[in-house]
């Protein structure tokens, strides 16, 4: 049946079909049938390789979105201390307060972790109101 064809997995769907229009039908029927379990793993494999595969991709696409937050974060950070310092230096208390206040730390939580909570953010605004307000009263 395969005479021309020197490997079975590299024959076209064409040539098999041509070899297989030369059988009689009883032949064709008993062969079919014999194919059918066959085809039927195969099917089952590939669904296998496929899901294997998707879930491969959304690993790495998690993996990479959980990566760019942590270099976010620590971006933000480092940003956040470096003009808290320079304010702060300078003399400008409420902004070096806003730079590395509860604010900023939820910023980054919410990069780094991936959650927050409003419980959460209503306590860092409620820190933050308490912050300025006491940077207000020292201010000279």
């Amino acid at each position: 049946m395969t005479k021309n064809t020197p490997n079975n997995s590299d024959a076209s769907g064409l040539e098999i079909a041509l070899q297989w229009a030369e059988l009689p039908t009883d032949h064709l029927q008993v062969a079919l049938a014999a194919l059918e379990p066959q085809l039927q793993r195969e099917h089952e494999i590939r669904k296998i390789k496929l899901q294997h595969d998707r879930e491969s991709i959304k690993e790495r696409r998690n993996h990479l979105l959980y990566m760019t937050g942590l270099y976010m974060a620590f971006t933000i950070s480092v940003g956040a201390i470096a003009g808290a310092t320079v304010a702060g230096l300078e003399g400008n208390l409420p902004l070096a307060l806003i730079l590395c206040g509860p604010t900023i730390l939820s910023i980054i939580g919410i990069f780094a972790l991936r959650k927050s909570s409003a419980s959460q953010i209503r306590e860092a605004s409620k820190q933050q109101k308490e912050l300025l307000a006491s940077a207000q009263l020292m201010q000279p």
